[in-house]
């Protein structure tokens, strides 16, 4: 793409790879970064480099476009996959809009209130906050259950745990109920070993985003799926 730089006004071409820590590519005649032309290009799944995109391999390392439809679209009838099912998957953009409320439960006398609401639910999803990694000597600090329209945050230090699994292992052992977690591995730990509470039914989305989307270096980490599926950048 031929293109003017605002600095010396000469015309010269976008190169087909730039220095990712510059940011936007530069003028070949007086150096000056060409602003706004960053988004020709795509970053490299495997060696970060960024290139053009309309290359449909990065020119640094030869590997494929980032995401496997671009692959797919980029070499339309060859190979054995052709159904983009096969390749990625797609976000359903009206959940962006979803709108949750937050109630914080510190008193056992709050609990029975909420359990209407939690054990009505086909799905929920959960979630721990921790002091560490090892739940044998570390602390649970919180418990979060979100309901489609409410996320209750328990705080395991206030409450009595004891009393507390009580309350909530019929719900959450129930097999006809779906548990959501990512990293169910490290939060599970700490559910079972804190509250003895058996999960009947995980959907571990980390696990999926991995099967979904393997062989494309595509982050499964929680930020990087949160970027992807709400279109907005978190902090973690």
């Amino acid at each position: 793409m031929n293109v003017s730089c605002p600095s010396c006004d000469e015309y010269v071409d976008l190169p087909d790879a730039i220095d990712p820590k510059f940011g936007e590519p530069c003028c070949a005649c007086c150096g000056s970064p060409l602003a706004g032309y960053s988004s020709e290009y795509r970053e490299c799944g495997r060696c970060r480099n960024v290139y053009m995109a309309t290359y449909s391999a990065c020119v640094v390392c030869d590997y494929p476009a980032e995401t496997r439809q671009e692959v797919l679209a980029a070499s339309s009838g060859q190979g054995r996959f052709q159904s983009p099912a096969w390749y990625a998957y797609t976000i359903d953009k009206a959940a962006r809009s979803l709108k949750l409320s937050y109630k914080l439960v510190d008193e056992l006398s709050q609990v029975p209130g909420v359990l209407a609401e939690i054990g009505a639910a086909s799905v929920l999803a959960v979630d721990t906050e921790t002091s560490g990694l090892d739940p044998f000597t570390c602390e649970l600090i919180l418990l979060q259950i979100a309901t489609p329209a409410c996320v209750y945050i328990f705080d395991t230090r206030s409450l009595d745990k004891a009393q507390l699994a009580v309350f909530l292992k019929p719900i959450l052992e129930n097999k006809n109920l779906t548990t959501v977690l990512h990293n169910a591995n490290f939060d599970y730990k700490f559910i079972k070993v804190h509250l003895g509470i058996t999960l009947g039914n995980i959907f571990d989305t980390m696990l999926a985003h991995s099967l979904l989307s393997a062989g494309t270096h595509i982050s499964g980490s929680l930020k990087a799926i949160l970027k992807r599926t709400s279109g907005s950048a978190f902090s973690r």
